[in-house]
């Protein structure tokens, strides 16, 4: 089982950064999932990157692939596909997907949510590293902007 708060890690692609939260809301969508207690890490932990990295020391690179691929696979079966869906099938998170393309986890994040204009270049990178073809690429940010906007 893939533990929870890894769960809000790939969902929403971060934590909150208050500490007086005594859980982890995730959304998704119009759902809202309530996923365990936060106490231990905000004590734990100085940062979220900090945290990930503690994870990736104990337990190896492949444990937040595995968990990002899981999320795909449970919270985006139904969903059409998307960008972020097909970065989450390979195991990725939106600064892997940002350091393979060249550009940054910012503009991946922008990109994911329809509200980044996406240039050639961009489209063929995307392409590429997300093995599908460029004209997929280009119909699915087209389509998550139709939607942002």
């Amino acid at each position: 089982m893939i533990p929870l708060l890894i769960l809000s890690l790939n969902v929403s692609g971060g934590l909150t950064t208050d500490c007086n939260h005594t859980d982890r809301f995730v959304s998704y969508g119009a759902k809202t999932y309530v996923l365990g207690e936060s106490t231990e890490l905000c004590t734990n932990s100085s940062s979220v990157d900090d945290f990930i990295a503690e994870l990736e020391q104990d337990y190896g690179d492949d444990f937040l692939a595995d968990g990002r691929k899981w999320v795909a696979e449970s919270f985006y079966r139904d969903e059409p596909l998307s960008i972020a869906k097909l970065r989450l099938r390979k195991g990725w998170s939106q600064a892997q997907l940002a350091n393979e393309v060249g550009t940054t986890q910012a503009q991946i994040s922008k990109i994911e949510r329809g509200v980044q204009n996406v240039g050639i270049d961009t489209i063929t990178q995307l392409a590429s590293v997300l093995e599908v073809s460029p004209a997929e690429v280009f119909n699915l940010v087209y389509a998550q902007r139709s939607v942002a906007t």
